[in-house]
């Protein structure tokens, strides 16, 4: 793979879990109480951030790099697909330059919604770990385009 490949993969697979272009909304009924609701995919790595009151959320870093890990497996695995496909001369340019300009545009969105945002940071999502033992109401639904509130 050329460099620049490698690094656009990199970077892409840092900025598509933070995009919630698709992810899982997990909903708990913390005893009665209804929680934050939790983001991710396959992995949850964020809660909810309500954006009347502030913008701040906790952000889990094992899950974080877990959505990393699996994305960039996927990536890799689309860009192999992609490869086999035989392009000619001019439509294999223009699909450089559009898969390197969408992915630039979707990492400057990505650093953007990372940077205004106040993190909380921890290593688990610990909250959800004291009620897995328990008869906890769930629901986890799949979304696209999420924007978190």
């Amino acid at each position: 793979m050329k460099i620049t490949r490698i690094i656009i993969i990199t970077l892409l697979s840092l900025a598509l879990p933070l995009l919630d272009i698709v992810t899982f909304r997990h909903s708990y009924d913390f005893n009665g109480d209804m929680g934050p609701d939790f983001y991710g995919l396959p992995l949850i790595y964020r809660t909810e951030i309500p954006w009347v009151n502030s913008l701040s959320g906790d952000f889990y870093i094992l899950g974080y790099f877990g959505n990393v890990f699996f994305y960039s497996i996927v990536l890799v695995i689309f860009i192999l697909l992609i490869k086999r496909i035989k392009l000619n001369g001019l439509f294999k340019k223009l699909w450089n330059v559009s898969w390197i300009g969408a992915s630039v545009v979707l990492i400057f969105f990505a650093a953007i919604f990372f940077i205004i945002t106040e993190w909380r940071f921890e290593w688990t999502n610990s909250e959800i770990l004291k009620y897995t033992n328990q008869s906890v109401a769930c629901s986890k639904t799949l979304e696209f385009i999420s924007t978190g509130e």
